[in-house]
């Protein structure tokens, strides 16, 4: 065989591994002092093949998925040598194995019921977006419940904690009803929103505990033919708390709910003309880059991986990680 007709496919080989990553020891990206390198993005499936390529890789970023997958993947990826650690990001901060830090998505339960009680007492709640800031957990104040990474809507709401003290008092009144509005996870497309729709009404039902005076009704609507005006005139409801995952759906509430205060719990935080909490994805990346500091203050090679790399929620994640670690191509 004539060995120049093997250059071409050899350069294309060459060319194809180092777009993918696959050039082990080259590094994607890197911060502006060097000590901080990014050398794969690859998806869970081949995280085990990655590490095995990649020796001096000492950090994994799992950007979704299951923390306590990847965490035994990385784990089990290097047979008699020190596993890399993990950073992860989830909803939960009940996993086993634990990650070595676990970014914790804030829900905003509280902060919703908190802004509600506020509205029935006649407060001037700012109909803007709050971001509320994540929890870092690592296996040291894992019992503690991690430590909050502080978002700009943490300081907001302290502000109004202390200026409306008295309507976050328990028992301040004899029964305040509120709403709670929640999509329907039957569709295909809305599916995902099931666990953080479960979670969060946990938690609106924990934290509501500390006011005996609420007393909340879920239920699920897909706000259209005047369904959110339905569910209202069957009570004497004094506010209305709704998660939402499309502006149309905030703009059918607000339209319905007939100068009720609305409180919305949006995960991608938009401006939609009403008090809103979410826990924002710039926050999500921050606290991140400060878990990686925490646990690799001299820097490190790294990869990340996810379950699906293409996932609009997960492209967004990833950006905002590279963006608070500063990262650059060389």
């Amino acid at each position: 065989m004539n060995r120049t007709a093997l250059l071409p496919l050899l350069l294309v080989t060459t060319t194809t591994l180092a777009a993918c990553g696959g050039g082990a020891g080259a590094d994607l990206m890197r911060d502006a002092t060097g000590r901080l390198r990014l050398r794969a993005q690859t998806v869970t499936p081949k995280l085990a093949a990655v590490l095995q390529d990649e020796r001096d890789v000492s950090m994994v970023v799992a950007l979704d998925g299951d923390p306590a997958d990847v965490t035994k993947l990385a784990r089990a990826a290097r047979e008699g040598a020190a596993p890399p650690q993990v950073v992860a990001f989830d909803r939960s901060v009940r996993h086993e194995p634990m990650p070595d830090a676990l970014v914790v998505v804030e829900s905003g339960a509280k902060v919703a019921l908190e802004l509600a009680l506020m509205a029935c007492a006649g407060a001037d709640v700012p109909k803007t977006p709050i971001p509320v800031g994540p929890r870092i957990v690592t296996r040291a104040n894992e019992a503690a419940g991690g430590e909050l990474h502080a978002a700009p809507g943490d300081f907001v709401v302290q502000l109004l904690r202390l200026k409306h003290a008295a309507a976050l008092q328990p028992g301040a009144a004899k029964s305040v009803p509120l709403l709670v509005i929640t999509p329907p996870t039957t569709r295909r497309a809305q599916r995902h929103l099931e666990p953080i729709i479960a979670r969060l009404n946990g938690e609106l039902f924990e934290a509501a505990a500390a006011w005996p005076q609420l007393d909340l009704l879920v239920v699920t609507s897909n706000t259209g033919n005047d369904s959110v005006r339905q569910e209202l005139a069957q009570g004497d409801y004094r506010a209305l708390i709704a998660f939402v995952d499309r502006p149309e759906t905030a703009k059918a509430i607000l339209e319905q709910a007939d100068g009720l205060p609305v409180v919305l719990i949006d995960p991608e935080l938009r401006e939609l003309g009403a008090p809103t909490v979410g826990c924002s994805t710039d926050s999500l990346g921050r606290a991140a880059a400060e878990a990686i500091a925490m646990l690799q203050p001299n820097g490190c090679a790294f990869v990340t991986t996810a379950d699906d790399k293409r996932a609009r929620s997960t492209v967004a994640l990833r950006d905002a990680v590279f963006g608070a670690l500063h990262l650059q191509k060389p």
